[in-house]
C-alpha cells in the first residue's frame, strides 16, 4: 500500500466518506485532496498535522505501520462498511445472516461447540 492509498484508507477509517470534507478539515480543496490520494501530489507538513489533528494515525500514513494495532479494526471494518454499502438489499440481507451464523460471541466460543452432544468424537477404531 503506497503512501495515497494510506491517506485514503485513513480518511474511510476516520468516517469521512467524500474527500472534499476530509479536504475542508485539512486546509485544501477537492482536486487538491484528491490529487493527494491519487498519488499526483504529495501533501506539506501543515497537511499532515491537521490530518494527524484529525484523528489520522501518523505512522500509518507515513510507514504503513499502525501505531496502535486497534487501529488496524478499525481499518477492516471501514473496508467491510463501504464494500457492504454497494451491496443490493437482498446480497445485505444474505451478508448479515452469514455474518450472524460463523459470529464468534465476545465470551469467545461458538454456540455450535457450546453443548458437548454436538462434538463428534471418533470411535476407538478409528
Amino acid at each position: 500500500m503506497n503512501f495515497a492509498e494510506r491517506l485514503r484508507a485513513e480518511r474511510v477509517r476516520l468516517g469521512f466518506r467524500r474527500q472534499i470534507d476530509f479536504g475542508r478539515l485539512c486546509g485544501v480543496s477537492l482536486p487538491t485532496q484528491s490529487s493527494y490520494e491519487t498519488g499526483n501530489r504529495v501533501p506539506d507538513a501543515d497537511y499532515l498535522e491537521r490530518a494527524c489533528a484529525a484523528g489520522a494515525d501518523a505512522a500509518f500514513l507515513l510507514t504503513g505501520v499502525r501505531s496502535d494495532p486497534r487501529l488496524q479494526s478499525s481499518e477492516h471494518a471501514a473496508r467491510w462498511f463501504a464494500a457492504f454499502q454497494r451491496l443490493s438489499p437482498q446480497a445485505r440481507d444474505a451478508v448479515v445472516l452469514l455474518a450472524e451464523a460463523v459470529a464468534v460471541p465476545p465470551c469467545g466460543c461458538h454456540p455450535a461447540a457450546s453443548s458437548d452432544n454436538d462434538v463428534v468424537s471418533p470411535s476407538p477404531d478409528e
